[in-house]
């Protein structure tokens, strides 16, 4: 469901308008895309257990310092979008 309302965090911390209407999303989407093959592989390599707890962890992390941290700019904004992406996807 965090894709779905992820725009209107990025309305509600004041980002730019260009973040606000794709750019954000893109990145999000952009993050769970290139990250499917690898944690496939990464699963099979190790255990599927172990890289859910990583993707897991690494998730609340990213996210929790997207949604609270205060006056992000754009070049650390766009890359913590993209891990999200990453570890929810």
């Amino acid at each position: 469901g965090t894709i779905f309302y992820f725009p209107d965090i990025l309305k509600e911390k004041a980002c730019p308008s260009w973040i606000c209407d794709g750019t954000g999303h893109l990145f999000f989407v952009l993050g769970a895309a290139f990250m499917a093959l690898p944690a496939g592989w990464i699963a099979d390599r190790f255990s599927p257990r172990s890289v859910l707890k990583i993707a897991v962890f690494v998730a609340m992390f990213a996210y929790f310092t997207l949604l609270l941290g205060k006056d992000l700019p754009s070049y650390v904004l766009l890359p913590l979008a993209t891990v999200v992406g990453a570890s929810l996807g």
